[in-house]
């Protein structure tokens, strides 16, 4: 089961009517907020960047940051899905849009935060088959200038990323 939700963010997109035109540069058509709910399974992984990848070509995001973003989302769901399924049967992904920046969510139920990532690639076990993912994130995501952010609350936990978009 995957559903997806749109949401307009503007009253007059709400209501059907256009906005006023705007002098510079013109919105981003379309809705301005997607949410998937799944179930967290390893087999949604690909469908869910797939349909993020066509959200981003959607609102005309591209090149290093779609990737960027692409990166990301693979590696959130993933954990998602390598650490919480066995306590939460949904994840919630969102994306959205606005005021020159964009958000990238992971939602689970479970509470646990990710081990605190390590402040350099130096401080990660050569040997480790495992842990590197949330680092290079990190990493891709200042590189856009974004930030990484994780919040832990009593439905779990959300994984955050904001970057600038032009």
């Amino acid at each position: 089961m995957l559903t997806v939700t749109a949401q307009p963010t503007t009253p007059a997109a709400a209501s059907g009517r256009a906005p006023d035109p705007a002098p510079g540069p013109r919105p981003t058509p379309g809705p301005r907020l997607v949410r998937w709910v799944s179930r967290p399974t390893a087999a949604r992984v690909p469908r869910i960047r797939a349909h993020v990848g066509a959200v981003l070509a959607a609102w005309g995001i591209s090149g290093d940051l779609a990737d960027t973003l692409l990166l990301t989302v693979t590696e959130l769901v993933g954990n998602a899905v390598r650490h919480a399924a066995p306590v939460t049967d949904r994840l919630h992904v969102t994306v959205a849009i606005g005021g020159g920046r964009l958000r990238l969510e992971v939602e689970d139920g479970d509470p646990t935060p990710p081990p605190a990532a390590p402040m350099a690639a130096a401080e990660v076990d050569p040997d480790a088959e495992s842990g590197r993912g949330l680092l290079i994130v990190g990493l891709l995501v200042a590189e856009a200038c974004g930030q990484l952010s994780v919040r832990a609350h009593e439905f779990g936990k959300t994984v955050r990323v904001c970057v600038p978009v032009a």
